[in-house]
């Protein structure tokens, strides 16, 4: 069933409104069925029944000598009354359930007396009349000259009709052993649902779904967009405050993101800006000290100090080109990422690498290349430094592209797995800055793929080396 069922909230809503129409219509009619059943019995059927009743008990009061004048004056053009030596219905007539149900009340209408002497079958069956000059003949009827009203008879402005009629055949044995039997014909009820009620109902039940469709839009419009702006944010995007649009309780929700959204600008900013001012007030200071060093005398000491200045420079020239390229806002595009990554592998093979690619289906996120292609050099670059080589390739997911590179190095611990992202954390224990670096590589390319809204996980190789796989949304 949940297959059938749909996902999104205003099919749901639409869904469950019609599928309510239709089960509230249905038992609605059923209703009416069974109310409209019962009166049509009570006032056509049963109404021959009882004159039935009245009739054999005033004929078991009354010598047979009078039976006959008294069925004679009983009988009307549509319910015709004879009294016979043999009933016209036979006995299995009384063996089905309802037809037992309704001899029985007959029999107790009657008396006592009259029980297994009663015998009822009713149909409905469709009936030819003619009409005429205005009027109507039956094929029992006769014309105007005495002749039976046959096709053989019909005449300029003759038309022939169908109807259908509900016929009542009784039979009931009296005292005197005869049978007093009814041929009768009750009238059709009306429908149940006359055309203009059906109309109705279907115009109703159609005014109500435009209804409910314009309420749900409202509704679900202003959440759409929610959605779209709370997935953009979490790609990093500049995001602008949204309309205050749709009910009041999605105004709050909508007037609640503009805040978040407008606080962690101002946070992200204001940290960025921090670190850059502190950064670059660090110059100063070291500036100073490579001074005062450079006048002592030579030593390995003043060679060690020299070495430890650079490296704190290095680092803080790091920390605030960090800073600088993070508080660039670059606009975020479709990009193709067979072709980003292509491009990325293919500039590292010209400089020595080896790199090689394997091109998967066609993938389209939205993401900055420039920050993308940063972070994706990077973790590529690390993968031949310490794994000889690398290898890339790009999988398709329902909603992911995953970025898979492989290297062919000793791997890596577990413990080390989490802790290599933090900054200025180096796995490599030989202090030297050109094989180690400054540690913040991995820091780096981790918070652009999460400013994406994607996920770097590292795992070791089966066969050796470390895989790296990067998750981006499509």
């Amino acid at each position: 069933m949940s297959r059938f069922w749909p996902s999104n909230l205003a099919a749901q809503m639409v869904m469950g409104v019609l599928l309510s129409l239709v089960i509230a219509q249905i038992l609605t009619a059923i209703v009416l069925f069974d109310a409209h059943r019962e009166n049509m019995y009570n006032s056509a059927q049963w109404q021959q029944v009882k004159r039935t009743t009245k009739l054999v008990r005033e004929l078991a009061k009354t010598p047979a000598f009078y039976h006959q004048t008294m069925v004679k004056a009983a009988s009307m053009p549509r319910s015709q009354y004879t009294i016979n030596l043999r009933p016209l219905l036979p006995e299995k007539e009384n063996r089905s359930s309802l037809k037992y149900m309704l001899v029985r009340r007959i029999e107790r209408s009657i008396g006592p007396e009259f029980q297994g002497h009663v015998r009822v079958h009713m149909e409905t069956s469709t009936w030819r009349t003619r009409n005429y000059w205005g009027g109507t003949c039956s094929e029992e009827d006769e014309n105007d000259d005495g002749s039976p009203c046959t096709k053989s008879s019909k005449h300029h402005g003759q038309r022939d009709h169908e109807h259908e009629t509900n016929f009542i055949v009784m039979s009931v044995q009296l005292p005197n052993k005869t049978w007093l039997n009814l041929r009768a014909e009750a009238p059709i009820s009306e429908p149940l649902a006359a055309q203009q009620t059906v109309l109705f109902l279907l115009i109703a039940s159609a005014l109500v779904m435009v209804a409910i469709v314009f309420i749900v839009q409202r509704i679900t419009r202003p959440l759409k967009r929610l959605s779209n702006a709370s997935n953009r944010l979490g790609r990093g995007e500049d995001v602008k405050p949204l309309p205050m649009t749709g009910p009041e309780d999605i105004q709050r929700a909508t007037r609640a993101f503009n805040q978040m959204n407008e606080r962690i600008n101002r946070f992200v900013a204001d940290r960025t800006s921090m670190l850059a001012a502190l950064t670059h007030d660090l110059r100063t200071p070291m500036t100073t000290m490579r001074l005062r060093i450079e006048l002592l005398p030579d030593s390995s000491q003043k060679d060690h100090l020299l070495d430890t200045l650079d490296e704190m420079q290095q680092m803080a020239e790091a920390t605030l080109s960090f800073a600088r390229e993070s508080s660039i806002k670059e606009p975020s595009r479709r990009v193709e990422l067979n072709a980003l990554v292509d491009s990325i592998c293919e500039d590292l093979r010209d400089i020595g690498m080896p790199v090689e690619f394997t091109e998967g289906l066609e993938a389209v996120s939205v993401c900055r290349p420039v920050s993308l292609r940063r972070a994706l050099r990077n973790l590529i670059e690390n993968g031949v430094k310490y794994g000889k080589s690398a290898e890339v390739s790009l999988l398709l997911s329902k909603n992911a592209t995953t970025i898979v590179i492989n290297d062919n190095g000793p791997g890596m611990d577990e413990k080390d797995m989490e802790r290599v992202f933090e900054p200025f954390v180096r796995l490599e224990q030989s202090r030297n800055r050109d094989t180690g670096g400054i540690g913040l590589g991995m820091a780096i390319a981790r918070n652009i793929i999460h400013a994406h809204g994607g996920k770097i996980h590292l795992a070791n190789r089966p066969e050796g080396g470390l895989q790296i796989q990067v998750a981006l949304p499509l």
